[in-house]
C-alpha cells in the first residue's frame, strides 16, 4: 500500500515535470520535510562550507522546490 503523502522535488532551473519529479512517500507530513531537509543538506561540509547549516539550508532552498501531494484528500499541502 502507498503511503498518504507524495514528495515532488525539482530544482528551479533543471524541472523534469510530473512523476520524475517524485522524491519519496511518507506516512505523515513532517516525515515529508525532515527527507526534504536531509535530501538538501545531503552535500553541507561544515568544515568547509562559509555557512552554518541554518543559512546553508535557506540558501539551498533558494535553487530548490517541494510539493507534498496528500492521495487522500487529493490536494497539494
Amino acid at each position: 500500500m502507498k503511503k498518504r503523502y507524495l514528495v515532488f522535488k525539482g530544482s528551479t532551473y533543471h524541472p523534469s515535470g510530473g512523476m520524475k519529479d517524485f522524491f519519496i512517500d511518507c506516512d505523515c507530513i513532517d516525515e515529508c520535510l525532515l527527507a526534504f531537509k536531509k535530501y538538501i543538506l545531503k552535500d553541507y561540509n561544515k568544515e568547509y562550507s562559509m555557512y552554518n547549516e541554518k543559512e546553508y539550508l535557506e540558501v539551498e532552498l533558494g535553487y530548490a522546490w517541494m510539493h507534498i501531494y496528500d492521495s487522500k484528500d487529493e490536494k497539494i499541502v
